[in-house]
């Protein structure tokens, strides 16, 4: 016959090494929720939807885990008619894609929705576009800008 001191004891050693091998579990457990990954936008990407005799592109780079830098200009024969640098950074903890060179201070947009091969940014506030919409489908980098009733598609193959 045991002791009923001794079983307590075996007990709530059971139940320590099951709290203790717990805790370890959670505290190794990667946090995905905070590290999005949007290698997918990386390389340089040519529209393949652009007006007759424009030529448009976007290059891509990832600088670390929390920053991308993009650039997108549109040519016209030799001349450079539109340029924007494209920054799509973490702050804090809210993902931010920031648009730059278009206006006269840098336009931000909080990335409202990502997944693994899209994401939307929004600014209610901005004039045109409220909204940017990028995504990966078909070995396709897409693109849509929206405000209100008025949007613009964007569909790129790698250059």
């Amino acid at each position: 016959m045991v002791e009923p001191g001794k079983v307590k004891n075996i007990d709530m050693s059971n139940y320590l090494y099951i709290l203790v091998t717990l805790l370890l579990l959670v505290s190794c457990k990667q946090d995905t929720s905070s590290k999005q990954n949007f290698d997918w936008l990386l390389g340089n990407w040519q529209r393949t939807n652009d007006k007759p005799g424009r030529t448009t592109y976007e290059n891509w780079h990832k600088m670390n885990d929390s920053i991308y830098n993009g650039l997108g200009y549109t040519m016209v024969e030799n001349d450079t008619v539109f340029k924007e640098i494209l920054l799509l950074h973490k702050v804090q903890s809210t993902w931010t894609l920031t648009v730059s060179g278009v206006n006269e201070e840098p336009t931000l947009f909080r990335l409202r929705d990502f997944k693994k091969n899209y994401f939307e940014a929004v600014n209610p506030q901005n004039e045109f576009p409220k909204s940017i919409y990028y995504y990966y489908e078909d070995n396709q980098l897409k693109a849509r800008i929206a405000a209100d009733s008025v949007e613009m598609l964007f569909s790129f193959k790698r250059s």
